[in-house]
Parts: structure tokens; C-alpha cells; sequence
């Protein structure tokens, strides 16, 4: 009983504690910062201050897509969360990672309702998730747990999925720790409805990375999404021309297929003996309307 109650006043004198405050103008002065910073708030239990939210965007403050993340860190990490409204441009956030107060299911759901890339909700809730236990914080005590995501999956100034499946997760592989991305839908602009399932192995130890030479180039492949009549062949076929006149000999006719269902994008990604590098090519005017999709051939 006194054991429990000096937990209980130590626990409200955390609660009161003066919420370290984070300059979100800094650097790039855009929604990392927020992301960045609630996974560090989780992690370490500790209350936060979001300050100048967004500072250097066009429109300043707390976008439809970052409500989305707060709030999913909030239901996580059972915070509480003051002053997230769209466009706000400053934000409490006091998490409460503790036994049988946090998400107590293994199975978390996040719908952006929209475009917005889930490869940023991704961002801001794997630490969370993979770090747990390291971390001494607790999210239901779960050895492996899944995050659902429906938004988009190829979208403009965000990484997309496959950078996540094909270079994020086999770095992490050689950390010794486990995740895997499937992609059960494509998402785009600007209506998203893309749906991903990322698994996670709640990490018991994290292994040094150690990469001590460049891996010789393997081969280099090359993936079209597209959707709408307007994706034929002879527009496969002129994407594919163009690739090959901008690569040259580095890329192989044979590593490349066309997928008509989705949205012509051209991920292009190299498989190396160490790791995976991976690029993301836009030959086609993604997400914009009344543009050819030859414009931008060039």
C-alpha cells in the first residue's frame, strides 16, 4: 500500500511537471518537428510543449493530416492533448505510458480520411511501437503488434510505402529488428484510400548497424502504377522508352513491369550486397489534373 501510494505522488508530480517546450520553427519548420517530437514524448514519458507549429509552411499550424497523428499518438499512449485543432500552432502533449492505462489492444487503426501519407503516420508511431520495452514504457504489454493505415501510399513530398518495404525495413533487419509492410491497396492524391498493414516484433535488443563497405550493385528495377483509361500500353511502353533513354544500360528491360491498376509513378530501386537504395521518379504529373501525362517527358 505504500509502495503504491509513493507511485501515485510521484506519478502526479510528473503530471505536474513544466512540459519541456520544442521549438517547431527550427530547420525545415515543418510537421517532422511534430512527428519527431510526440515519438520522443512517448518514448520517454515525458510532457511536451509544440511550439510555432509548421512555422515555415505557406499556411502555418496544424494540418488536417497532422491532426490525425496527434490524435493516434494520443489514443496510444493514452495523452492527454491540448489545443490540437486545425491550424493551431501550439499543442500540450502529456503522455501516460503505463500498465493497463495505454492502447491495450495489439491491433492499432488510423484513417487519414484523405491523401495524407502514411508513410508519416508510420514515422511517428514504429518508435513507439518497436521501442517499447526498451524504452520501459508500455502499450499493452503485446510481443507483436500491427498498425493499419488507410491514406495514401504515393503521394507528393512524402516517402512512399515502398521506400518503407524495400530500404526502412531491411536496415532494421540487420539491427535485429523485425517489421513488414504489406500493401494491400494504393492510395493517391487527392482522395488517398490506400490501405497498408505494418507488423512489428516489439524489440528485445537493438544490434549495431555496421555497413563497413559500399555493396556491389546487384540490379537496378523499375515498378509503373497507373490507373484510369488513359494507361494503355503504348503508355507503358513510352514510360519504359523514357526510363531507358534516361538510364541507359544501368537498367534492364526485364526488371520492369506495369501494374494497371495504379497511378503511373516510377519507383526505381537498386539492390545492393549491404542495402537498398531507392529513388522515386514522377514521370507523370501525379495527383495534378487537366496535365498530359507526356508533359513532363523530357
Amino acid at each position: 500500500s505504500t509502495i503504491l501510494t509513493n507511485l501515485l505522488r510521484a506519478q502526479g508530480a510528473r503530471r505536474m511537471e513544466q512540459p519541456l517546450r520544442i521549438d517547431c520553427s527550427v530547420l525545415e519548420g515543418g510537421g517532422q518537428m511534430i512527428r519527431n517530437s510526440l515519438a520522443y514524448s512517448v518514448l520517454l514519458d515525458r510532457n511536451i510543449n509544440l511550439a510555432n507549429i509548421r512555422h515555415n509552411r505557406p499556411k502555418p499550424g496544424l494540418a488536417q493530416q497532422h491532426l490525425v497523428i496527434t490524435s493516434l499518438m494520443k489514443s496510444i499512449s493514452n495523452a492527454e492533448l491540448i489545443g490540437a485543432e486545425l491550424l493551431s500552432t501550439s499543442v500540450d502533449f502529456h503522455p501516460n505510458v503505463h500498465p493497463t492505462q495505454a492502447n491495450c489492444s495489439p491491433t492499432i487503426n488510423c484513417d487519414i480520411k484523405s491523401a495524407g501519407a502514411a508513410s508519416l503516420v508510420v514515422q511517428a508511431a514504429l518508435p513507439c511501437i518497436l521501442l517499447q520495452k526498451l524504452a520501459k514504457t508500455d502499450l499493452g504489454g503485446f510481443s507483436t503488434m500491427q498498425l493499419h493505415v488507410k491514406g495514401g501510399t504515393n503521394v507528393p513530398f512524402s516517402p512512399p510505402m515502398d521506400h518503407f518495404k524495400y530500404v526502412v525495413s531491411p536496415i532494421l533487419e540487420l539491427m535485429g529488428l523485425q517489421t513488414s509492410m504489406q500493401i494491400g491497396r494504393r492510395g493517391f492524391y487527392p482522395i488517398g484510400g490506400g490501405k497498408v498493414v505494418l507488423s512489428v516484433d516489439v524489440a528485445e535488443r537493438i544490434k549495431p548497424l555496421r555497413i563497413n563497405q559500399l555493396g556491389k550493385a546487384l540490379r537496378l528495377n523499375g515498378v509503373y502504377y497507373g490507373t484510369g483509361s488513359y494507361f494503355t500500353q503504348s503508355v507503358i511502353d513510352e514510360f519504359i522508352a523514357c526510363t531507358r533513354a534516361e538510364l541507359g544500360h544501368f537498367l534492364a528491360a526485364r526488371n520492369m513491369s506495369a501494374v494497371q491498376e495504379y497511378l503511373a509513378t516510377s519507383p526505381l530501386f537498386e539492390n545492393a550486397e549491404n542495402s537498398v537504395a531507392w529513388e522515386e521518379r514522377t514521370l507523370a504529373a501525379t495527383g495534378k489534373k487537366q496535365k498530359p501525362y507526356h508533359s513532363t517527358f523530357g
